[in-house]
């Protein structure tokens, strides 16, 4: 399953206009894949699992939702997640896109979307800009305050759950990406019942947006080149896609390398001898190579409860963490550790064979020569 939903074509009479208006300034549309309707075929994965030009800031799975509305309009739409009914704030991620032109400053843009909440009460969402790239090394969600915060005041009309959305925003000068997601400090007070996966995930659905001058405008001379750009990275496993780079900048490299926990002591974070001599060997082979980010995660089979598979696959993944740093502290900054639990299996749970190979951890290097 894609970080998308399925397929919905009836369209109000109503509507009608906005739509056709719409489809009329697509050549002024900053957001590349603006309806989500071309699937990006991880790499990773080795299977659709998001939309092209759009990206998570930190490694994300295909999410398992018990909802899914249909689409506004089309076959897809982004799944965006606000809240954690088990971590709230804590377990939150967010979604980055790269403007097809930088913004100019003090020029008026108009960002217009639909909203579906799935029932769910609508507490607001949040889009922060920027020139920089977004990665979960330099982006703090407490330390920022939001660009644009959607209310119900910015609500202008619905249809079938759909909300149209519109709003105006003036430009500081030069802001490259948006960031969004939910960037409040408070809670989002959802009920264990709301969840929308294992994992106690609420996710609001988007469809159709558009981010174009108020005044129209011939686009930026790169505007073909940075959407190109952005349907290239395949990328969405890491916790770098780096679709920022310069073209001229040295290929960025990802390979992952999957360890089975029987180099783990029984239900524990403990690392065995083998698996320290590993890592050493990894850092000798990585000595040459400039590394940008290193991520791991720590996986369980289906067996335990979730809050135990949820500690083990983390404290596993941590271990993992610092033993990388003990070896070579210059990696701190750039190395991250999670823990997925159960989710996301390789194999089945069912069989000896298949439980064994869920439990794991990933380490995925990114690098350039």
């Amino acid at each position: 399953m894609s970080l998308t939903c399925t397929a919905y074509r009836s369209l109000s009479f109503l509507l009608i206009s906005i739509l056709l208006s719409a489809k009329n300034t697509n050549a002024q549309n900053l957001f590349a894949n603006s309806g989500f309707e071309s699937l990006n075929f991880c790499v990773e994965l080795k299977q659709f699992c998001s939309p092209e030009a759009w990206f998570n800031i930190k490694p994300v799975c295909p999410p398992q939702v018990t909802f899914s509305p249909l689409p506004f309009e089309g076959a897809e739409c982004l799944i965006l997640d606000v809240e954690n009914v088990y971590r709230p704030i804590k377990n939150r991620s967010f979604v980055y896109t790269m403007f097809c032109c930088p913004l100019q400053k003090g020029k008026n843009y108009k960002l217009a979307f639909y909203l579906h909440t799935a029932q769910k009460k609508f507490y607001g969402i949040d889009f922060y800009f920027r020139h920089e790239e977004f990665t979960s090394t330099n982006f703090l969600v407490d330390t920022i305050r939001p660009s644009v915060h959607i209310s119900m005041e910015d609500i202008i009309s619905e249809y079938r759950g759909w909300n149209y959305i519109e709003t105006i925003y003036t430009a500081k000068g030069d802001e490259r990406f948006c960031l969004l997601g939910n960037m409040s400090r408070d809670t989002f007070h959802f009920t264990s019942s709301q969840r929308m996966n294992k994992m106690g995930d609420v996710y609001y659905y988007l469809d159709n947006i558009s981010f174009t001058p108020e005044i129209p405008a011939i686009p930026c001379s790169d505007y073909e080149a940075s959407s190109k750009r952005l349907y290239d990275q395949d990328h969405r496993h890491t916790e770098q896609s780096l679709v920022g780079f310069e073209l001229s900048e040295p290929e960025l490299i990802t390979d992952t390398i999957s360890v089975p926990a029987v180099f783990f002591e029984t239900d524990k974070s403990v690392l065995k001898p083998a698996f320290k001599k590993l890592i050493d060997s990894l850092l000798l082979k990585m000595a040459d190579k400039k590394t940008i980010h290193i991520s791991i995660e720590g996986y369980t089979d289906a067996r335990g409860t979730n809050e135990r598979n949820d500690k083990l696959s983390t404290d596993r993944a941590q271990s993992v963490r610092n033993y990388f740093i003990l070896r070579s502290t210059r990696l701190k900054d750039n190395i991250t550790a999670a823990g997925r639990g159960e989710n996301f299996p390789k194999a089945t749970n069912t069989t000896q064979k298949g439980r064994a190979k869920n439990r794991r951890v990933e380490i995925i290097l990114s690098y350039t020569k």
